[in-house]
């Protein structure tokens, strides 16, 4: 299905909401980086916001990036290098922009561990750039706490709509004529995410149709894929919990990441050492 909103559409929409202004942090960092500035410019750019420098030294010393024991944010800039700086930075910025409310309480927290496994897999793999795998599972579902800010009742259609992951976006299209990928697609592009983010946030529920190429390039479609099995994997391994869904959609998604059983057997031992 074709979800992409005409320009009138999404003017309506934006009226309706308030989405986060892209951080000037952010803006600042990215402009220093595109201009290949060095470690010194980068590490006092982050360094005036003490809460962002502290996350992003926290970022590198967790299991997403297994630092282990960095003490200072120029030696975390160092190892984290250009591509999962920017990540890191964007990542820490969406989670204090969109605080959550009690109800989601565990949002962020299973959104990261869920993002440190697709990038494991996605460096182990190379198929995709672990810092875009890690980015993507961040933002994937980032439209949830917007609708829940600004329509404090949505979070009744999202338990509807959890409970039939099948029906998802239909559930929620017909509750408020619009849906989290929309708003998340929507948010990716006012912060300057690459296309190839914004289009996997918006079809990352549409499971059957990871192989059209119409609708999905090859890196989006297998963004979407890792991310659904890393979120399968911290479930089952990690929480030793139920996936009851993914017995129908578990060939689109291993088809698509063109693994084997045994691949998948070896990234399950390893997302179970994790925990």
């Amino acid at each position: 299905m074709n979800r992409l909103l005409s320009e009138t559409d999404t003017a309506k929409l934006l009226k309706s909401l308030t989405l986060p202004a892209l951080p000037a942090v952010l803006s600042e960092l990215r402009a220093a980086q595109s201009r290949e500035a060095g470690g010194a410019e980068l590490a006092k750019i982050i360094g005036r916001d003490l809460g962002l420098s502290a996350a992003v030294l926290k970022t590198a010393n967790s299991p997403s990036f297994a630092a282990g024991k960095l003490d200072s944010l120029n030696d975390a800039l160092h190892f984290l290098g250009t591509a999962n700086l920017d990540s890191v930075v964007t990542g820490v910025a969406l989670k204090r922009a969109l605080p959550l409310p009690p109800i989601l309480g565990m949002f962020w927290e299973e959104s990261t561990r869920i993002a440190a496994i697709a990038a494991m897999l996605a460096q182990r793999w190379r198929m995709v750039r672990p810092d875009q795998a890690y980015l993507f599972c961040l933002f994937r579902d980032c439209g949830i706490p917007v609708l829940t800010q600004r329509f404090p009742s949505y979070v009744n259609t999202l338990a509807r709509a959890m409970a039939n992951p099948a029906r998802f976006i239909e559930i929620e299209q017909k509750s408020r004529a619009t849906s989290h990928v929309v708003v998340g697609y929507l948010l990716a592009r006012t912060w300057f995410l690459p296309e190839l983010l914004a289009q996997a946030i918006l079809y990352h529920h549409d499971f059957e149709q990871l192989y059209d190429e119409r609708l999905l390039s090859l890196d989006s479609a297998r963004l979407i894929a890792l991310a659904r099995l890393a979120e399968h994997l911290m479930q089952t391994r990690q929480r030793h919990e139920a996936d009851p869904h993914w017995v129908d959609i578990q060939d689109y998604i291993l088809t698509t990441l063109s693994i084997s059983s045994e691949a998948y057997d070896d990234a399950a031992e390893l997302v179970e050492a994790m925990s």
